[in-house]
């Protein structure tokens, strides 16, 4: 594991994909749910988490034909299948800068909603018109 050493706290994560490539883990080091994970990890062990340990599957294209059985529906997939290509496992950092982002982004959330607290003004949810 380049870059990290004994000792290192590291997330594990499992995730699937229809398509992986480079740009697939370069959105995963930008994943917020992960950062935050990362945050509170990191305050509730008092150490700073190294990273993610990503297993990634990649969800197979063949689908199941109408004629085929549930049994053999998983025995084609079994069969062409090159599941070893499918797997893919990476060790991403959190670069500090995005974690900073995080942290603030998180604080001004915190201050908004205490500031709708006090006034008792709450803005609406537009996402749900």
């Amino acid at each position: 594991m380049e870059g990290f050493k004994a000792g290192d706290l590291l997330l594990l994560e499992h995730k699937s994909a229809s398509k992986i490539d480079e740009a697939y883990f370069e959105r995963l080091q930008l994943d917020s749910q992960l950062l935050l994970y990362s945050l509170y990890l990191s305050r509730m062990w008092g150490a700073p988490i190294a990273g993610t340990l990503f297993n990634v599957i990649q969800k197979p294209s063949l689908r199941q034909k109408k004629s085929e059985s549930e049994a053999e529906y998983h025995q084609r997939l079994r069969l062409e299948m090159n599941w070893p290509e499918l797997y893919h496992r990476r060790f991403l950092r959190f670069p500090e800068m995005r974690l900073q982002e995080i942290q603030k982004e998180l604080w001004d959330a915190k201050n908004v909603i205490a500031k709708a607290r006090q006034e008792g003004v709450f803005t609406m949810n537009l996402s749900l018109i």
